[in-house]
């Protein structure tokens, strides 16, 4: 329907031009010449008065009028063109920004989602990272002297000092493992709270791109001031 009217206003268009370009073309009429024309047209007659020089003939207000009619018709024709130009043009803007609004929406519950994850990771592993801290602490605390003196004196034993060093070396054996896995499970933390952050950006970005969309509608949905008509 849209291809059939565009034609018809097309067609109209091309023979109103046609017509407009025939009627400035069309050459004036020629007198037929007479079959004995006089050999001395001055001579004869020479009590008459010479004819005066024809005028250029104005148009008549009928062709005036008609070519103003056309010129008319081939304004309006060539505004209501470039209005529906103008019209399909938003159209395919506003739907071009609603369909990027409905990615960045599904991008929105994705990172939304994708967020959740991370977080409930993060504080899964941080909490294990603040154990392992508190392991370590009570480690290093049962190594020191009093402590495996204390330690020794529970533990029945014939030799004090071999019994303390025994301790010792197992609680050393003991640190370096509890080391080892806080460390891996601090790396952990950091590559956890890097992808949260990401995913925390990128969430922004989206909800911030689906704003812009929004105000870029409403205004695109805003009518439009009419064009000042035409001063005949």
């Amino acid at each position: 329907m849209e291809y059939l009217r565009k034609s018809l206003i097309a067609g109209a268009l091309a023979a109103v031009m046609a017509a407009t370009a025939a009627a400035q073309q069309k050459p004036p009429r020629q007198q037929r010449p007479t079959r004995y024309p006089p050999q001395y047209p001055q001579i004869i007659e020479t009590d008459k008065p010479a004819a005066p020089a024809e005028q250029p003939q104005e148009p008549a207000p009928a062709a005036v009028e008609m070519t103003s009619r056309q010129m008319d018709l081939l304004v309006g024709a060539v505004q209501s063109l470039a209005g529906e130009v103008r019209q399909m043009t938003r159209e395919m803007r506003a739907l071009n920004v609603r369909q990027q609004a409905q990615i960045d929406l599904l991008r929105l519950t994705r990172y939304d989602m994708r967020i959740g994850t991370y977080a409930q990771l993060h504080d899964s592993v941080a909490e294990k990272l603040t154990q392992l801290d508190a392991q370590v602490e009570d480690l290093q605390r049962m190594m020191t002297p009093e402590s495996l003196a204390l330690q020794a004196q529970q533990v029945g034993t014939l030799n004090r000092e071999a019994t303390m060093q025994q301790m010792k070396l197992d609680h050393e054996a003991r640190l370096r493992t509890t080391q080892a896995e806080r460390e891996r499970v601090r790396q952990r933390e950091a590559e956890l709270k890097t992808q949260l952050d990401t995913a925390r950006a990128a969430y922004s970005d989206a909800e911030q791109r689906i704003q812009q969309a929004e105000e870029t509608l409403r205004q695109m949905d805003a009518p439009v001031p009419a064009a000042p008509e035409r001063k005949p």
